[in-house]
């Protein structure tokens, strides 16, 4: 799948290679719910895998 990116893309570039990163690995929105499933002011977690190095990822967090 894809990023939901709710303030434009921003993918981070590999420390090895400096390829951009934009392999999909996760991704954990804010639902409002009963169980109080809430990140920050609504934001998003996404990790990021690098195409070239598959050991290298990062973990972004946007807010919405």
């Amino acid at each position: 799948g894809w990023f939901n990116w709710c303030q434009g893309e921003a993918y981070c570039c590999c420390p090895e290679c400096e390829e951009t990163m934009n392999g999909t690995v996760l991704t954990i929105e804010t639902i409002d719910t009963e169980i109080g499933c809430a990140f920050g002011d609504g934001g998003t977690a996404q990790v990021c895998q690098c195409p070239n190095h598959p050991l290298v990822m990062t973990m972004m967090w946007t807010g919405c």
